[in-house]
């Protein structure tokens, strides 16, 4: 497996070869392009993710990351999660991936907080 997140610019393939999921990979190609500084789960997490989400920021030395994700089932997600270690611990803003309509910089969105216990 490439340690793609230790050197992001190596991160230049697709997800399938990296040995990690596909939310994971696309929450670290956009951190990049958001300069956020912790990683962000800001689209749909899927029910068989959060074992693979949590052993992947493990496996990265993260222990914080946010969750800007606005699908509906986002609960029962976080239920899982907090299952696995996650803990909520509080509210923050993120970049976005877009601009607003008019804007010259990326849209700031609500985040949640999350650390790994």
């Amino acid at each position: 497996m490439v340690k793609f997140y230790l050197n992001e610019e190596l991160f230049t393939e697709d997800y399938r070869g990296t040995g990690i999921n596909r939310t994971m990979y696309w929450a670290v190609r956009n951190r990049k392009q958001t300069g956020n500084k912790l990683l962000d789960l800001d689209d749909v997490i899927w029910n068989t993710d959060p074992p693979e989400i949590v052993d992947t920021l493990k496996r990265m030395g993260e222990t914080q990351f946010t969750v800007s994700s606005r699908m509906s089932s986002l609960v029962q997600t976080l239920m899982e999660l907090s299952k696995l270690g996650a803990e909520i611990i509080g509210m923050t803003e993120v970049k976005s991936r877009y601009t607003a309509v008019g804007a010259n910089e990326l849209e700031r969105i609500p985040a949640l907080l999350l650390e790994l216990k």
